[in-house]
């Protein structure tokens, strides 16, 4: 097991005990096929969870529906994340009953689309999922400074910003 640097993006779950090790990608009865696509981890615990959807329009009906099937694998994260080809809907846990903060998909991982060559509305899962990894190793790199004036949506992404920061980025183990 190999470490990352911090902000690095690495294929594996580094810094985290066997137990939450388990609980991240386990599948069996306790944990039934449920791991998340990227999960992003700091010395304090799991900041986010994110999944990754190939779909297309997709609502915040649709993505309640989601996250409201994973609510039992609750780890502990501040932050769920959905990401679809066309939107990405980010919940906080403290706030996780009310609809999510929803972004367009274009704008905030386009240009990581882009620079592969992809267009968004064709993007695979594995795609998808790189393209977050990039896009929330960016917080890591330069994090959003605070000021006043911000949306709602705009603070909540300095927010996760601020919780990134120091955080390694951990894509789900590709199957052999």
């Amino acid at each position: 097991r190999g470490h990352a640097p911090p902000g690095g993006v690495v294929s594996e779950v580094v810094g985290l005990s066997e137990h939450r090790r388990e609980d991240l990608w386990q599948t069996g009865p306790m944990n039934p096929r449920y791991h998340p696509d990227i999960a992003v981890v700091n010395d304090n615990g799991i900041v986010a969870l994110v999944e990754v959807k190939a779909r297309s329009r997709t609502s915040a009906a649709w993505a309640e529906r989601i996250r409201e099937g994973l609510v039992g694998h609750d780890l502990g994260a501040r932050y769920f994340i959905l990401a679809t080809r066309d939107h990405v809907y980010l919940w906080l846990r403290d706030d996780a009953t009310r609809p999510p903060i929803v972004f367009k998909s274009e704008k905030l991982l386009g240009p990581f689309l882009q620079a592969a060559g992809v267009e968004g509305e064709k993007a695979n899962e594995e795609t998808l999922s790189l393209a977050v990894s990039e896009w929330l190793l960016g917080f890591t790199v330069s994090p959003p400074r605070g000021g006043n004036g911000f949306t709602h949506e705009q603070a909540s992404l300095m927010d996760l910003g601020k919780h990134v920061r120091d955080a390694r980025i951990i894509r789900e183990p590709i199957p052999a």
